[in-house]
């Protein structure tokens, strides 16, 4: 059975990997990779960075996106990992249901 938060958990990631706000962070890059003039910067007040300004900008943007990616990945994995273990306790609940009815039919057959 599917529980609500796992249905939540992958639509999010859906929504993550076409997310247009993070297709812009990458355009920011590729807008300074290019030596163009950016939209918004946020090491910098200079909407047209130089040498290094420019390096730093694209290391934040990059790390930004990063930290972004591992969050997910990690509730993902988390999501991943509460199922592993339902479906195990699940199989346990029934190797014990299935002891249990054995046992009975072994007493019954005596």
């Amino acid at each position: 059975m599917i529980k609500q938060s796992e249905v939540d958990v992958n639509a999010e990631i859906k929504d993550w990997a076409i997310d247009p706000k993070r297709f812009a962070f990458y355009g920011l890059v590729q807008q300074h990779q290019n030596k163009e003039r950016v939209p918004v910067t946020f090491t910098t007040p200079n909407k047209r960075p130089k040498g290094k300004e420019r390096t730093e900008e694209i290391k934040f943007i990059e790390d930004f996106l990063k930290l972004q990616d591992k969050a997910m990945l990690g509730r993902a994995r988390d999501q991943q990992t509460k199922l592993t273990n339902r479906l195990r306790d699940q199989k346990r609940a029934i190797n014990q249901l299935v002891k249990g009815v054995r046992a009975i039919a072994t007493d019954l057959e005596m």
